[in-house]
């Protein structure tokens, strides 16, 4: 199992469902989180050859220390990293209410999460989703990169921009050492994904990911757009509360 950064949020409720044999909407947060580490195993013990997964989950532990995707389920990792002033614009249109504030506080919140809200009998919310627990934008990167268990694969979503073949080939090398790489079939594979392309398909047929508040999921693909949406106040606020992570990472505002 390769993962980075929950396998289609909007079916991962449903995932969760016909692997288990559970019905995640109606159980409480903290049996979905008991849950949690049993999917992951029985999901690739069933896999009859690698899956890959993107999740969003911090690399966390259940109440009885249990990891949250057991080591035993993973293959290998690939971790997309983002800056983090980026991230905070990127996740405001993708809640569809440009509330900037609001992100930049979420980015700096380690009790942070996304989906499968209870409702106020405790009981999950979105069928769609489970809750997935970032942290703080920090701690997410420190729960993944310096976990004693993994060796995640770091990849910087700036330098997929930057130089895509080169990058998904460095991904492909990892996740399948040894493998000859089709060259060909890369750059076809990197053409036909330009984020043009992308917008193009979104307009015309639409897409799953898409949040119901969303004018569309391929906004931008762009770096930088913070300087444009953010207020020199949440610059501040970012840059103190992750400044040594960013600067780790070769993000200097």
């Amino acid at each position: 199992m390769c993962g980075y950064w929950s396998e289609a949020p909007f079916i991962w409720g449903m995932r969760v469902d016909n692997v288990l044999f559970v019905e995640s909407g109606v159980l409480k947060e903290a049996e979905i989180t008991e849950l949690q580490p049993d999917f992951f195993a029985a999901w690739s013990e069933l896999a009859e050859s690698p899956i890959w997964v993107k999740i969003h989950d911090a690399r966390i532990q259940d109440a009885n220390g249990t990891v949250l995707v057991p080591t035993a389920a993973i293959r290998s990792i690939v971790y997309l990293v983002r800056n983090p002033l980026d991230v905070a614009v990127s996740f405001a249109f993708h809640a569809g209410n440009r509330d900037f504030k609001k992100y930049v506080n979420k980015l700096c919140d380690f009790g942070a999460v996304i989906a499968g809200e209870p409702k106020p009998d405790g009981s999950g919310g979105d069928t769609r989703q489970i809750r997935q627990r970032l942290l703080d934008w920090s701690g997410h990167v420190k729960s993944w990169m310096e976990a004693d268990d993994v060796r995640p694969f770091l990849v910087r979503y700036e330098d997929m921009l930057n130089d895509p073949i080169h990058q998904l080939e460095r991904v492909l090398i990892h996740c399948t050492p040894g493998a000859a790489i089709d060259r060909e079939r890369l750059e076809k594979s990197v053409e036909e994904t330009r984020f043009e392309r992308l917008q193009e398909q979104e307009i015309k047929h639409g897409f799953y990911e898409r949040a119901p508040k969303q004018a569309r999921f391929f906004r931008s693909g762009r770096t930088g757009d913070w300087r444009k949406y953010l207020s020199s106040d949440q610059v501040d606020r970012v840059v103190y509360a992750h400044g040594e992570m960013m600067q780790r990472l070769g993000y200097v505002p």
